[in-house]
């Protein structure tokens, strides 16, 4: 998840009545760990069914078969002990929840303490470049957004876990998402393992799109069916003009309603909302090249890519669909529209991460549980080939891992390497991150990236509805799991580049600035940031973000 919402205090206290319930499935899935018992329990495997877009318009079908054990995987080789070794994890406060859970276990396993140092947001890459720019060492474990890996791996600041997996092994690698595997990677290299899955899904409310009423009255007017769920953003941009400013709840009537929210409040993430679209209109999919498979800068040139009329075309229609949302959607950051959408019923679509499919049924005040479809985000009809310098009027739909998710990495600087990748390995194991992804601990925010954390059962045992929670997990898993998934940004400066973006956003919905007007100020303020960094550095860094030769 990109950013914690107010909610989740509520979410804690909510799962607190289940604790007695499920408080075994915490403490079980340890023991085995602990107990350093000679057999290990009965290995799993677990096949999964992920459908990926393989090419513009066709889909295919792959399994994938992935073996995990029941208990934590015991290293081979790595000291067991570290009596009076203490290992300083670095975060924000919100991480640090799956942190303070398995502290106990594994300082009564290991001898050794984990001393945690929590910062706000905005603080961890001032903070932890200081730490690095120093070689102070200060902080042993970092948990940071995987976008900073260019500043940190590409910095020469991180430890290649490569080497030390190779050595001493890791659980169930195979079993972590590609897309997740490929936030945490540097240049083809591990330089972190992943912490949180992160994508953005469309929300609709299934309850509304599939009334009869609904669906003929749509048909009439626009003359196709009413898409449940829609595939394009030009469906979206019809279902959410249909149902703008009227009051289409039955089962809650007397409040004019609306089509979608969305976050667009500046300063607050509304960037990764215009690359939604940005990576449909001007991203042809396939493994990254020069023309396909990425869609921030021309890595022969490092020009941007936001200047394009595919990118133009992407806000002209974000653009539109705010005509067809709430008066107050400039003031909707993450925790307003989660709590306009989940506990308000505001709008029948809705695009965030996947917080607000927990909320859904976890949140106490959410008025939508039950009522929600999940879907990958909406393709476009077409797309701009840079290449050939023409639009290709053709079904096209990329997924993108918006802001890519955290990731926990080991300092270069560390004196207490081997202590730190034995807490890494153990708070990665899929006996312990199933209870992150799932809140069985009482935290929430960590979503998935292992195969293993779909496990139906333990979502329903924590409240989720069976249908829905098979429904939730598939689309995430469909997504994460796509090899030509779109990574987020993670080159130097990609705080700077994002702001320029947000800024010109901001001035677009106000009607400052036209769409062209926007990103050609985007185009140029892009090359300053670039030219600031040093071109062929950041070219460079790029490259190796994508994992490509040019």
């Amino acid at each position: 998840m990109a950013g914690a919402s107010n909610s989740k205090v509520s979410r804690r206290a909510m799962l607190g009545t289940v604790a007695g319930a499920i408080g075994g499935l915490a403490v079980g899935s340890v023991v085995g760990w602990l107990a350093r018992t000679p057999e290990a329990a009965p290995a799993t495997t677990i096949t999964q069914t992920v459908t990926r877009a393989q090419t513009i318009t066709q889909p295919i079908v792959t399994t994938q078969t992935v073996t995990v054990t029941g208990t934590a995987t015991p290293p081979v080789g790595l000291p067991e002990r570290f009596d009076g070794v203490e290992v300083a994890v670095m975060t924000q406060p919100w991480n640090m929840c799956p942190v303070k859970h398995h502290r106990v276990k594994w300082e009564e396993m290991t001898g050794g303490k984990i001393r945690m140092i929590e910062f706000p947001y905005a603080e961890l890459r001032p903070k932890a470049m200081d730490d690095f720019l120093a070689k102070a060492g200060t902080y042993d474990i970092l948990i940071f957004p995987g976008g900073l890996m260019g500043d940190y791996a590409g910095g020469g600041h991180l430890e290649n876990l490569d080497p030390w997996i190779q050595r001493y092994g890791f659980p169930a690698l195979e079993d972590i998402l590609p897309a997740c595997r490929k936030v945490a990677e540097w240049a083809g290299h591990l330089y972190a393992v992943p912490y949180d899955g992160d994508c953005h899904i469309l929300y609709y409310r299934k309850d509304v799109l599939t009334d009869p009423e609904y669906q003929r009255r749509f048909k009439n007017e626009y003359g196709y069916p009413l898409p449940v769920p829609p595939k394009t953003w030009e469906e979206v941009r019809d279902v959410a003009k249909f149902f703008n400013g009227w009051d289409w709840d039955k089962e809650r009537p007397g409040e004019t309603k609306y089509g979608i929210a969305f976050i667009a409040k500046r300063g607050t993430q509304a960037q990764w909302t215009i690359l939604d679209l940005i990576a449909q209109y001007n991203v042809i999919p396939g493994k990254p090249s020069r023309y396909a498979g990425h869609m921030f800068f021309d890595p022969v040139t490092m020009e941007p890519l936001m200047n394009t009329p595919g990118a133009i075309a992407a806000l002209e229609m974000l653009l539109e669909l705010k005509n067809y949302a709430p008066p107050g959607l400039l003031g909707y950051g993450f925790a307003e529209f989660r709590d306009a959408y989940v506990k308000g019923g505001v709008a029948v679509l809705g695009i965030d991460w996947g917080d607000v499919g927990i909320m859904e049924w976890m949140d106490p005040g959410s008025v939508v549980k039950g009522k929600l479809g999940y879907a990958p985000l909406p393709g476009a009809t077409r797309v701009w080939d840079r290449q050939h310098g023409r639009w290709i009027n053709k079904y096209n739909q990329n997924d993108y891992g918006d802001f890519g998710g955290w990731v926990m990495g080991i300092s270069t600087y560390s004196k207490k390497k081997e202590a730190a990748f034995h807490l890494l390995r153990f708070l990665n194991d899929p006996a312990q991150s199933i209870l992150d992804a799932t809140g069985t601990i009482g935290c929430w925010g960590s979503n998935p990236y292992r195969y293993s954390h779909f496990d139906l059962e333990k979502w329903v045992a924590v409240g989720f509805g069976e249908d829905s929670a098979r429904e939730y997990l598939s689309v995430i898993e469909r997504i994460l799991s796509n090899p030509l998934h779109l990574i987020d940004l993670k080159i130097p400066g990609r705080d700077e580049y994002y702001d320029k973006l947000d800024a010109h956003l901001a001035n677009a919905f106000i009607g400052a600035e036209t769409p062209e007007e926007a990103m050609r100020a985007v185009y140029e303020e892009w090359e300053q940031v670039t030219d600031s960094l040093g071109r062929e550095r950041q070219k460079r860094l790029y490259i190796e973000s994508l994992g490509i030769k040019v």
